[in-house]
């Protein structure tokens, strides 16, 4: 008897490193080489510490989507990228056997447990599940997928807004349209109670992940859905599946130079370019608690194109950072070239985060550029006439005498409408403000329940309640 129990505990020892906590990240791309050939590369970020050592993959089993067997590829490439956090990459070539859509994937067992957002914390045994549809339309066709510059960030603090991107480019230059979408386990099938939280969103365009408030210390999951459109026909799909530990707030950051940036009535850092038109941004980042770097991340820096960063460190707890580019006629197409400027705060763990530019070149000939991009039929249409939110926050509340309004944006806001409202909708205050916060003094104020809305002159709109002593 005493033998058999043993066994039990061995055999369930063993399953659970088997399929041991690793996985932090991940997606799949995948490049034509030419008629029905491919090659796919799946690109895995994972924790080796602990028992996680134990789960490091050599090789994952690849679904083609052909009905063929799966097939065991191999790893061919892993990089330390930052502590506790390898780049893993695995790469197989495939010939399907006609035209059509297949659907690319992987399912690596499993996540780890206590991920707040999926299954009320009892993840453990959810597998990690990565996909990706590509259509092959013809034998002359070449449609790669999205390429992605820049590693996730797996790190976010309370109560300070955390912005990523994916950093992607297409190589075919085809439109790429961004939305947040449920996790899967395997094919067909999401994982089971996920929620993506309040003020959690990504820019359709330009793939930036916001998250404003984070609030609980813990593991959350997020999945970026990414499409290609060619000539407003969606070609491919790949998704980013990754996870972010919200930590106590640590940094002591500030960003400079940027305040100068324009911003397009969607609020984004956006430029419009003719052909020949330079573009030179300067940016600043500085944390009073650590050593910092800056890094730019673009396909505008590709070799293929022509642009230059350059860094100027000031001090170790702040550097500097210059973008020049100068786009030729060759570049002018309807889809914005995106520029990522990723700061490095390096506590333990080493702190990340984004801020995202849209470069648009035009010329006579892309006249109906935007109206392609208004046709495209997205889950968030921020380029439409819908009301954009912004997060807002108030303190103390309930207040007495001064009540303390916040726009919680990294961006400096010009000029912002305060309006409150008493319980029956009628308005007994406004106000006007200029920068990210206003002091609201009125010890006059008859106690109660209060609406308020905060609007910025890109109409975007902050709503809440407060409550007067």
């Amino acid at each position: 008897m005493k033998v058999i129990i043993s066994l039990i505990f061995f055999f369930s020892l063993s399953s659970s490193v088997l399929f041991a906590t690793h996985n932090r990240a991940g997606t799949i791309e995948y490049t034509s080489l030419g008629g029905l050939s491919y090659e796919v590369t799946i690109i895995t970020y994972t924790k080796i510490s602990g028992q996680s050592a134990q789960a490091d993959r050599n090789q994952l089993d690849l679904n083609w989507g052909d009905g063929s067997m799966l097939e065991t590829i191999w790893r061919t490439n892993y990089t330390l990228i930052a502590p506790d956090v390898q780049k893993n990459v695995y790469t197989g070539t495939h010939n399907y056997p006609s035209i059509g859509s297949y659907l690319i994937s992987v399912k690596d067992p499993n996540r780890n447990d206590n991920i707040i957002n999926i299954n009320n914390g009892a993840s453990i045994n959810i597998p990690f599940y990565l996909e990706a549809k590509l259509l092959i339309a013809n034998l002359n066709s070449t449609n790669n997928s999205v390429q992605y510059l820049a590693p996730p960030i797996l790190e976010a603090e309370v109560g300070i807004p955390f912005r990523y991107n994916v950093s992607g480019f297409d190589p075919d230059g085809d439109v790429l349209i961004y939305d947040l979408v449920t996790p899967k386990e395997e094919v067909g099938q999401v994982v089971p109670n996920y929620f993506i939280p309040d003020t959690a969103t990504v820019d359709f365009l330009s793939g930036e992940f916001t998250w404003i408030t984070p609030q609980t210390v813990g593991l959350y999951v997020f999945t970026i859905r990414v499409q290609e459109y060619r000539n407003n026909v969606l070609i491919g799909t790949t998704i980013v599946d990754y996870q972010l530990n919200v930590i106590p707030q640590i940094s002591n950051f500030q960003w400079g130079g940027n305040t100068t940036w324009l911003v397009d009535s969607l609020g984004d850092y956006s430029y419009t370019l003719q052909p020949n038109s330079p573009i030179q941004l300067n940016l600043s980042y500085a944390d009073n608690g650590t050593s910092v770097s800056l890094e730019a991340f673009s396909e505008t820096l590709n070799s293929n194109h022509t642009a230059t960063q350059t860094n100027h460190p000031i001090s170790s707890t702040k550097d500097s950072i210059d973008y020049q580019w100068t786009p030729s006629t060759s570049e002018v197409r309807c889809a914005p070239y995106i520029l990522t400027f990723r700061a490095y705060s390096n506590y333990t763990g080493r702190l990340n985060r984004d801020l995202t530019v849209k470069i648009f070149v035009r010329d006579q000939t892309s006249s109906n550029c935007d109206t392609l991009l208004n046709q495209l039929s997205v889950p968030i249409q921020k380029i439409s006439k819908e009301v954009i939110t912004i997060a807002t926050a108030t303190s103390p509340n309930p207040f007495q005498e001064e009540c303390l309004f916040q726009v919680q944006s990294e961006k400096v806001v010009e000029e912002a409408q305060l309006s409150i409202f008493n319980s029956l909708g009628t308005q007994i205050a406004s106000h006007q403000f200029y920068g990210n916060n206003y002091t609201y003094n009125n010890a006059n104020l008859a106690p109660g329940l209060y609406i308020y809305t905060i609007e910025l002159l890109d109409g975007r709109i902050g709503s809440g309640k407060i409550i007067k002593l």
